[in-house]
């Protein structure tokens, strides 16, 4: 069993960083891990934020199927929230519940990781839950969940998500008394061609 990648597939796999890089309009990167430091060994495509492992898994199909250097039955994807990313996927999350869960909503207080896991750029949402998911991700946290749900959050959020929503104005207005002017709303399509816009060069895959 190899336990460094040959030098062809580090060169597509370079490759393939640039492209899912351009495709995805967040940074990603490939890193080989041998049977010695993990045992999930092979190549990791690695991003924070931005599209969804299942969305860069299609990416990645469609453009391995271009190259015979690397396998893609061998090829994982490891997504990390970055910021308060984590804690905006979950208030929109649980802002889309129906009214008829706020009496059961202790059943999903454990659910932070997944409704990072499904929801695609989560870095990309309105001022209002911008602001409160960095209030959010700024409390202490228990271990209910993968990346940790905020005491206060949980014992607001079992009243229903209007409390939990009214928890976190108030934490804001506490941490300031001047709250800035709310920045607009970032349009997805906007931010993804600005920064599209700033890469001049087109790697392709090439066949080796």
């Amino acid at each position: 069993m190899l336990t460094e990648p040959r030098r062809d597939e580090s060169f597509q796999a370079w490759i393939l960083g640039r492209m899912l890089t351009r495709r995805t309009d967040v940074e990603v990167e490939l890193v080989y891990r041998g049977p010695g430091r993990s045992w999930r060994n092979g190549w990791h495509v690695r991003w924070s934020n931005g599209p969804t492992e299942l969305s860069m898994r299609r990416f990645s199909s469609d453009l391995v199927a271009r190259s015979s250097a690397i396998d893609l039955g061998t090829l994982r994807h490891d997504r990390t929230p970055r910021g308060a990313a984590a804690a905006a996927a979950w208030l929109t999350w649980l802002s889309a519940l129906p009214e008829a869960a706020a009496p059961q909503l202790g059943r999903f207080l454990h659910t932070t990781e997944d409704a990072f896991d499904c929801t695609e750029y989560p870095e990309f949402t309105d001022p209002v839950t911008a602001r409160r998911a960095e209030v959010l991700a700024s409390l202490p946290t228990s271990d209910l969940s993968g990346f940790g749900i905020p005491e206060a959050a949980v014992a607001a959020a079992r009243n229903g998500v209007p409390a939990l929503l009214a928890l976190l104005d108030q934490r804001s207005d506490q941490r300031t008394t001047e709250r800035p002017a709310a920045a607009p709303a970032i349009d997805l399509a906007t931010e993804r061609a600005r920064r599209r816009a700033r890469r001049y060069d087109r790697p392709s895959l090439v066949r080796v």
